[in-house]
This record gives structure tokens, C-alpha cells and sequence, in this order.
């Protein structure tokens, strides 16, 4: 027995050196999996941060008027982007003749973000061009070369991501955030292990980032500046620019790597490298695990032969779990590892400080439905589903804390096999309330009107879309009216008093028309001092009652010196068609004397 047992682990240690670079490889290969995903989620959110400015109604308004008032508003919000993200380089609005009329710039060194004066020309730059052929409503990504620096002969890419600005179907400009790869890389930072951290590396084969290091860093502190892994390993380097993803070994390193698309035209390649020493000490540690349990084993055998085997794979299963435990938890945000049926079995530190959930309150305990519980049963099933058919699950969870904090995260459920058997599941918590309140108030500010903060002209487009296709769906059961109003001789008030006393008339109107209207009321300022009001489930006879009394009350508040005017229409199946009887029925109320309601039915001869 113990002839046979020398016999064997002499066999395991040859196994465990053939087996040992295609583990790390594996390992390796899922970390870029998970790394590339990380990429892309930073890019999305890239580009929703993009299309909300650019669909902004702070934007529209510096397009329209380019006053100092306007430009304020709109620096103000670039400002709080570039502080709240901390990854971009600047945001430029630039006019339709390639003109900057607003830059501001962001200061990593000292978190902070300020407007430049110093305008640039891109009038004859290739993204500016790119920037023309864009539809309204895409958003381009270009990708470029520029050096680092007189001194330096490297040239990096950088990425300029674009979003037309158009009002009313007319282009005013572009808005243009610029953001450098490694910055997009240093969000990188979710490893299983850190020698297993990537390395960003251009389409040239220069290294861009890795470990958080760009090429920045001063020399002599793990500087990246002027290395090639072209030059380091150029048999490599040709393997890696014709395979998608794989590994490779060249002078004695490790290279594992993956090839995605930046843009139609721009690849960039994460690379992890691992160096002979690396990779010794990685096959040392299982070797000593290998000897540890070898010395274990021949001690039982000589007291006891029949629970040998019981014990050596009890102590194999518990040296695999120490060992998952611990590089699952090594340098990463917070996770929780639980078993088979879910059940918690630890949670690292970073775990308790996001979900304010102790790790006494949480172990022993179904992980899901400790986190998900706020989205009911149906959910906890449909994720445990998914879970079980692909052994990983991607989504976006909001809870409140017990410090009742509202948190929004980003939840990553992976399964690790042993195997091919499912041995435990690390989840993964990332806080993204940040982003997300940012998201939400470029949202609020691209469909409110900052006067009065009522939804603006292309929220009510969208709302009287919609409403119209619900008509078009349930033309027996689906009423609903549309009102124009318009404040009368509105024009005197800007002449006579000034812009300003007109916007507080607008806003003092708007208030009262708020006050008046019921909930269930779509309000919204589409012009100047117009107004218009989409009234589901309301015949058109209800819909006049309710604007009288809207009318009534402007004519009767004495605070104010103006009356309205208000056009009615019933929706149907075109929206187009609608607006017009809503706007022949206001017209008609101001050619009888203006302060009156008037009608145009959506069935009347409007030719």
C-alpha cells in the first residue's frame, strides 16, 4: 500500500507540472472573459452619458442661443460629468463649422474640471468629418493616433465619442467627449488574483495600461513608457494578431490574451503576462500543497488503511475551498461565495461596507434571496433560471440598505466548476448609484424645461406618440384630448418689461396651470410662452370644462396681468393631423379676442 501510494504521488507531481501552465492559462483566459465584459459595460455607459447630453435640454438651448446665461448652464453640467466620472479627458460642444464653442477639461491630479478658453479648429480633422456623415440620433465613435509628447516618439490612441445636436430636425452642432484607452482600462479592476491582471496593449502592440499604470508614471515606478510587447515578444505578438483570443509561450513567459473591437476600424488586445518566476512559484504552491497532503496521507496509512481515502479527499476538498476562498476574495469589490443550493459560506469585507449587511447576518443564509428579496419571488426564480442553464447571470439590482441608503449595483453571479461539476457560486456586488444618479439627472434634464420645469417639446412629442398609437390600438375605448394654450399679448410684457419679466410671467403661469390640472394630465412648455396639455381617458366636452377653469383662474389670479388663449382637439390615429386641429382651434380663439377657449373636432374639414 504504501509501495502503491510513493507510486502515485510521484505520478501527481509529473501531472501537476503538465497541468500546471494550461490551468493558469484557463484561469487566465476566464479573467480576460470577465475583463472584456468590463470593457464593454464601461463603454455603454460611455455612450448612454453621451446621447443624454447630447439629447439635453441644457444642450438645446446653448445651440438655439449661445448667450453667456446659456453657456453657464451647460458648462456647469459638463463640469459635474467630468467630476462624477472621473475617466474622461473633456466634453466640447462643437458648431457645424468645426468651431469649439465650449470645452471643459478634467484634471486627474487634483479632481477637478474647468472650461478652457483656448478654441480649437477641427474644421479639417478626420473625426470632425466622420462627425458630419452621423445620422441625428447616432453616436460615432473615432478612434486616433497623437503622440505623447515632443520628447517621448510613442503615439497612443485616443477615442472621440460623438452625438449630432439637432432641435427640431436641424443640426446646431456636436457634442464630443474624449476619453483615453487606459483611463476606460483602470476600470479594469476585478481579478480573481493579481498576477493575473491584464494589460491593455494597442493595435501597434504598445502597452497602453496595466495594474492601474499608464503611461504617465514616473520611470523607475513600474512605468510602461516606450515597452512594446511587439518588441518584447515578437513571435508572440504574430500569434496574438491572427488568433481571437488563446495563450502562448515565448522566452519563458506566459502571454494570454484577447482581441476585441474598439470601433469598426480599431482593435485593441488585453494581455496577461506572466513572467518563469511567476509561473515557478504558481507550480511551487501545488507542489507544496501536493507534498502537505502526501506527508498527511502516509502518516494515516501507517495508523489506519481503510479511511485513508476519506480523509485525503476531505482534505483535498477543504485545500481546494481555502484556496478558491482566498483568490476569490483577493482585491476585489465586494463578493460573496456561496455553495451549491445558495447558501452563504463567507463574504469579504468590501461586502459588508457596500450592503451594510454583517457577515453574521448574512452567512448560512440563501444568498439570493438575501439580495434580491426587495424584487420579489418571481424575480429570485427567473435569476435562479438563468443561473442554472448558463452558469452565470449579468443584472442590474436596486435595494435599500438597513441604513435605508437607496443602492444601485451591478450583480454578477458566476458558478466554478470542479470537475465538470458546479463546487460554488461567487458573486459579485459593483456600486453604481454614482453613474446612475448622474444618468438620471442628464434624463431629467433632457425632456424638463429649465424655466419651469415642466416636460419639454420633445417629451411631448414622445407622449403624443404614444398616446396616439394607444388611440389607434383601442379606437372604442381609448379617449383623449390635446390643448394648446398660449399666453396672450406676451410679446408686449418683453418688450415693454424685459426678458426676465417675461420668464417670471412664464413661470408664474406654468405654476398655476400645474395647480389647476389634474394628475393624470401630460403638461408641457413646447415654445416660447406655449403651452400644451394631453388629457387621457377625457371626452372632449370634460377636456373644455378643464381648461376653462384653467382659463378663469390665469384671468382671475391677481398676481398676474395676462389671460390665455386655449385651442381643443380630440386625438386620433395621426398625430400630425391632431396637432394642426389643436393649432387651428388656438388660432381660432385669438382672431374672436384672445382670453377664450374654441374647438376643432378631429373629424371637422381642416383642408
Amino acid at each position: 500500500m504504501l509501495t502503491a501510494t510513493a507510486a502515485y504521488y510521484s505520478q501527481r507531481y509529473q501531472v501537476i507540472k503538465q497541468a500546471s501552465i494550461i490551468e493558469i492559462a484557463q484561469s487566465g483566459l476566464n479573467q480576460l472573459t470577465y475583463s472584456e465584459r468590463e470593457f464593454a459595460n464601461s463603454q455603454e455607459q460611455l455612450f448612454s452619458v453621451v446621447d443624454l447630453l447630447g439629447d439635453g435640454q441644457l444642450t438645446a438651448d446653448f445651440a438655439l442661443d449661445p448667450s453667456e446665461h446659456n453657456k453657464n448652464q451647460l458648462e456647469s453640467m459638463f463640469v459635474s460629468v467630468l467630476k462624477s466620472q472621473k475617466c474622461y479627458n473633456h466634453i466640447r460642444f462643437v458648431d457645424n463649422q468645426g468651431i469649439e464653442k465650449l470645452r471643459v477639461d478634467y484634471y486627474p491630479h487634483t479632481h477637478s474640471a474647468q472650461s478652457t478658453e483656448d478654441r480649437h479648429d477641427h474644421s479639417q480633422s478626420g473625426f470632425f468629418r466622420y462627425a458630419q456623415t452621423l445620422a441625428a440620433d447616432d453616436i460615432g465613435i473615432w478612434s486616433s493616433q497623437h503622440a505623447l509628447g515632443p520628447d517621448v516618439d510613442l503615439t497612443l490612441p485616443s477615442i472621440q465619442v460623438i452625438r449630432p445636436v439637432s432641435v427640431l430636425d436641424k443640426r446646431y452642432g456636436y457634442i464630443m467627449v474624449s476619453v483615453e484607452p487606459w483611463n476606460l482600462a483602470n476600470r479594469l479592476n476585478y481579478v480573481l488574483n493579481n498576477e493575473l491582471r491584464p494589460q491593455l496593449v494597442s493595435e501597434q502592440g504598445i502597452y497602453l495600461a496595466a495594474s492601474g499604470r499608464d503611461y504617465r508614471d514616473a520611470p523607475g515606478q513600474g512605468s510602461l513608457r516606450g515597452e512594446s510587447l511587439a518588441q518584447r515578444f515578437p513571435l508572440s505578438w504574430n500569434e496574438i494578431k491572427q488568433i481571437q483570443n488563446g495563450y502562448t509561450q515565448e522566452k519563458g513567459h506566459l502571454l494570454i490574451f484577447t482581441t476585441f473591437d474598439l470601433s469598426a476600424d480599431q482593435k485593441l488586445h488585453l494581455v496577461i503576462t506572466l513572467s518563469p518566476e511567476q509561473l515557478e512559484q504558481r507550480l511551487q504552491r501545488d507542489v507544496d500543497d501536493l507534498v502537505k497532503q502526501g506527508i498527511f496521507v502516509f502518516l494515516l496509512l501507517l495508523v489506519f488503511i481503510l479511511p485513508t481515502l476519506s480523509m485525503a479527499l476531505h482534505y483535498h476538498r477543504r485545500n481546494i475551498e481555502s484556496k478558491l476562498a482566498r483568490a476569490a476574495l483577493e482585491g476585489m469589490s465586494a463578493v460573496m461565495i456561496s455553495d451549491t443550493s445558495h447558501q452563504v459560506i463567507k463574504v469579504n469585507q468590501e461586502f459588508e461596507n457596500i450592503t451594510g449587511l454583517s457577515s453574521e447576518r448574512v452567512v448560512g443564509r440563501n444568498g439570493l434571496k438575501t439580495l434580491l428579496s426587495q424584487q420579489g419571488i418571481e424575480y429570485i426564480m427567473h435569476v435562479l433560471e438563468l443561473v442554472e442553464q448558463a452558469q452565470f447571470w449579468q443584472g442590474e439590482v436596486e435595494f435599500v440598505t438597513p441604513e435605508q441608503r437607496h443602492l444601485t449595483t451591478i450583480m454578477r453571479i458566476q458558478a466554478i466548476s470542479e470537475a465538470g461539476r458546479i463546487s460554488y457560486y461567487i458573486t459579485s456586488l459593483v456600486d453604481i448609484s454614482e453613474h446612475k444618479a448622474l444618468e438620471n439627472k442628464l434624463r431629467e434634464l433632457s425632456e424638463k424645461d429649465s424655466l419651469t420645469h415642466l416636460w419639454n417639446r420633445r417629451k411631448f412629442e414622445q407622449e403624443l406618440q404614444a398616446q396616439t398609437q394607444l388611440v389607434a390600438r383601442y379606437p372604442d375605448s381609448h379617449d383623449a384630448c390635446l390643448v394648446l394654450i398660449d399666453i396672450d399679448f406676451f410679446k408686449r410684457i418683453n418688450d415693454e418689461q424685459g426678458h426676465d419679466a417675461g420668464d417670471r410671467v412664464i413661470a408664474q403661469v406654468a405654476d398655476l396651470l400645474v395647480s389647476q390640472l389634474r394628475t393624470t394630465d401630460f403638461i408641457s412648455r413646447i415654445g416660447g410662452e406655449e403651452f400644451a396639455v394631453i388629457m387621457p381617458h377625457t371626452a372632449i366636452d370634460e377636456a373644455q370644462a378643464v381648461v376653462e377653469r384653467l382659463r378663469h383662474a390665469v384671468d382671475l389670479d391677481q398676481s398676474l396681468t395676462v389671460t390665455i388663449s386655449a385651442g381643443i382637439t380630440d386625438l386620433n390615429q395621426d398625430s400630425t393631423r391632431s396637432y394642426k386641429c389643436a393649432d387651428i382651434a388656438l388660432y381660432e380663439s385669438k382672431t374672436l379676442g384672445r382670453n377664450r377657449v374654441s374647438l376643432c373636432y378631429s373629424c371637422d374639414d381642416i383642408a
